[in-house]
């Protein structure tokens, strides 16, 4: 015991700023009382979604932007972007976590309340519904929110999920939703970091459990096996702080080193190579090993930390310039942050937003749907790409439009973060990029994340993702950034179709098909087994004998128009995937081999989206539909599924189209362009500021000289006026090639006073 003096008071007074004076004096080192509590280890000021964001800022207001067409925002009202930043409510904040599409957030009294979609119970109020405000959930310490589920610890360290359980990611040893917290039980729990699909915690005594998915080794305890409930991660070593991506995990020890785990194929881990860790593994700085690591983040495709000096670093995908390079979407190393001290990070899919050591916020990456806090380039009306160039032909994927000219130049941009523009990296683009290649192109044909292609010498190329053997390579191995021939089976190839994961190709003199990639639901058409194929199958015909005159493929299913080399009376015909009625024959049963189309018809055109589609009378040019109907893109005045065709519900004569996922869009006979299904993002192009989905044709402005149409997932272009392209919908993968999809340059996000 000491026993304090006033001469030790007037010394103390008089040597307070000396260093090392309280321990001459044999007192323990002195330090001034904090104004403020501390923050608590996981309790992020910044929350990133997959298309918005919410901050509190230091008086704990709670202010959200973007995206917000499922109450996401929390602003009791929904928008499909909500442009001005607006604050949430009256309450004070200290924390808040965001979902793909939902948030949470925890209020000054440990309240916590969830809000946005909650189609699986990720809200956990008990219900299904979707909330446009805050819901009270009970009250925790820290929050984590994973794609489709929720977790949180309370002050008592008792740790609860819920939500979606697919892979075991609630932990409680089931795959059962739920949709009310559910506790588990016989540990004490400090911490919670939520992935896509897997969840992470730190008990009471520093040690690290995972559970849930574990296909990429996330769970960090040397399998791939995923855990129904919490395994040990596979380390002696004992944590302060984990944070969750979409396959991976990354935690601080409590000696300040970090490290992390699972899916590598971005380089989120850090480490130096491609390959994924099966356990906890350093990241290195210069080849040191720093032991003053203070803060980390992870999402989707890529980490970000930061050390005591405020100094961060970022690696992993930046294919959007989220992390404030120049697109490149693998990075295998950390990265210094753009100059300047950061206090907080938080990482979207394809976003990120920083606070400096000032209070002053910045995000940069992807901006489609207003997620860096300034008006979003999503568009509702035809914009013209940024390029002069006339075009012969158009396409379009997911997120990727393709063109080709004159000449045979091929060119695509948009997605790219699997190679599937073929520029030889995987980059996005959001302006038009050659593709590589030596011979020009007949066509392209982009996909979900890979495009195939006809050279002009008649041969196929395929690249881009390859984990499903989409590319025909005979194996599955990740990528091919570039063009990669395939080998065809027959004399050569005059068409070909590419669905979200299957490939077939028509030969140029028997007509016949041969498709490759995964058969899961026999959407190759020969045989029923479900064995993949990862190079083109055995050819066969139609029914009949005759050959294929056109093929449409959507995502599990194939269509195609017999006839050979023109459609001819023998109809059409669909196999694959059946659950929404996609085949068109009247039933719900899968098939694995062509079953006819109830159609009567000769058909002209036929184009497949995702889960439906439709084809056009080569006599009459009137159009009937068929599949999911769930936004109304068969345009027959209803949002109800059909097991037949159904026509169009218009008197306009039809001479081509393209369905999208989930909307349809086809050119008249005077070469006007009509719309109709979804509209979530504008892609529809009718200029409509409430999005409405519409279930009858649509006309998308005034114009009369449309001469393509391509639909992706929500983005649509067209080429008019002798070649002129044009686009519109969603913007937030650069597929507008407007040039706007992105920016690497942080954006300053002015907050409401």
């Amino acid at each position: 015991m000491v026993k304090v003096t006033v001469t030790m008071v007037a010394l103390l007074g008089a040597c307070a700023a000396l260093a090392g004076c309280d321990l001459l004096l044999g007192l323990d080192e002195l330090k001034p009382l904090p104004t403020t509590p501390p923050p608590v280890v996981g309790q992020n000021p910044i929350a990133a979604g997959y298309g918005h964001t919410c901050f509190v800022n230091s008086d704990g207001a709670l202010f959200c932007w973007g995206e917000n067409d499922l109450g996401q925002l929390g602003l009791d009202a929904l928008q499909y972007e909500d442009d001005a930043i607006a604050k949430v409510g009256d309450a004070t904040w200290i924390a808040i976590a965001a979902g793909w599409y939902h948030t949470c957030g925890l209020q000054t009294d440990h309240s916590l309340w969830c809000w946005g979609y909650n189609a699986v119970g990720q809200l956990g109020d008990g219900t299904t519904t979707g909330r446009n405000a805050p819901v009270q959930i009970g009250s925790a310490m820290t929050v984590a929110t994973g794609t489709l589920h929720t977790c949180a610890v309370t002050d008592a360290g008792v740790l609860s999920c819920w939500g979606d359980n697919t892979y075991g990611q609630l932990g409680d040893g089931t795959m059962t939703m739920h949709e009310s917290p559910s506790a588990l039980s016989g540990t004490t729990w400090s911490q919670v970091a939520s992935g896509a699909y897997h969840t992470c915690a730190i008990a009471a005594d520093a040690t690290m459990s995972c559970w849930g998915n574990n296909d990429g080794g996330q769970l960090g305890d040397g399998s791939v096996t995923p855990h129904p409930a919490p395994a040990p991660v596979k380390t002696t070593e004992t944590w302060s702080q984990v944070a969750a991506g979409a396959q991976h995990t990354c935690g601080i020890t409590t000696a300040g080193h970090l490290r992390c785990w699972g899916y590598n194929g971005y380089g989120q881990l850090g480490v130096g190579v491609a390959e994924s860790q099966m356990e906890p593994t350093a990241v290195l700085i210069g080849g040191v090993d720093p032991d003053d690591w203070v803060g980390l983040a992870a999402n989707g495709e890529h980490t970000c930390a930061w050390n005591a000096q405020q100094q961060a670093y970022c690696w992993g995908d930046s294919s959007r310039g989220e992390l404030g390079g120049d697109g490149i979407a693998v990075n295998m190393t950390p990265m210094p942050y753009p100059s300047g001290s950061w206090a907080s990070i938080g990482l979207g899919i394809h976003h990120l937003c920083a606070l400096d050591g000032n209070d002053r916020l910045y995000c940069v990456g992807s901006r489609g749907w207003g997620q860096l806090g300034n008006r979003g380039t999503s568009q509702l009306a035809p914009v013209a790409a940024s390029s002069s160039t006339t075009w012969a032909q158009l396409s379009a994927g997911t997120a990727t439009t393709c063109v080709i000219d004159s000449a045979g130049d091929g060119s695509c941009g948009g997605d790219g973060q699997f190679g599937q523009i073929g520029t030889g990296s995987r980059t996005s683009y959001s302006t038009l990029q050659p593709v590589a290649s030596a011979v020009g192109w007949n066509q392209l044909a982009p996909a979900d994340e890979y495009t195939c292609g006809v050279n002009g010498h008649n041969s196929v190329a395929c690249w881009g993702d390859n984990a499903l053997g989409s590319l025909g390579l005979g194996s599955t191995l990740d990528y091919a950034t570039s063009p990669t021939g395939v080998t065809l089976p027959g004399s050569g190839q005059a068409n070909l179709v590419v669905g979200f994961e299957q490939t077939c190709a028509r030969d140029s003199v028997t007509y016949s098909l041969a498709c490759w990639g995964p058969n899961n639901t026999g959407q190759l058409g020969t045989t029923a087994s479900s064995t993949p194929t990862f190079t083109p199958g055995t050819s066969f015909a139609a029914p009949g004998g005759e050959g294929w005159a056109s093929v449409g493929a959507g995502l599990g299913f194939t269509c195609a128009l017999a006839g050979s080399p023109v459609p001819d009376s023998s109809g059409a015909y669909c196999w694959g995937r059946n659950d929404m009625n996609q085949l068109g024959d009247g039933s719900s049963n899968e098939a694995d081999t062509p079953t006819a189309v109830a159609l009567v018809q000769t058909l002209g055109a036929l184009f497949t989206g995702e889960y439906h589609s439709c084809a056009i009378d080569g006599s009459t040019l009137h159009m009937s539909c068929w599949g999911n109907n769930s936004d109304g893109q068969l345009g027959n005045n209803t949002f109800d599924p059909t097991s037949s065709p159904v026509a169009v519900a218009s008197s306009h004569l039809w001479i081509g189209g393209a369905a999208g996922s989930y909307h349809t869009c086809a050119i008249a006979s005077d070469h006007t362009l009509y719309c109709w299904g979804n509209n979530r993002r504008g892609q529809l192009g009718n200029g409509d500021e409430t999005r409405m989905a519409m279930a009858t044709p649509t006309q998308v402005g005034s114009d009369t000289d449309w001469t393509a149409v391509a639909a992706g997932q929500y983005h649509t272009c067209g080429l008019r006026n002798g070649g002129q392209l044009y686009c519109w919908g969603s913007n937030d993968d650069g597929a507008l090639l407007d040039g706007n999809g992105w920016t690497t340059e942080l954006v300053q996000v002015a907050l409401p006073p």
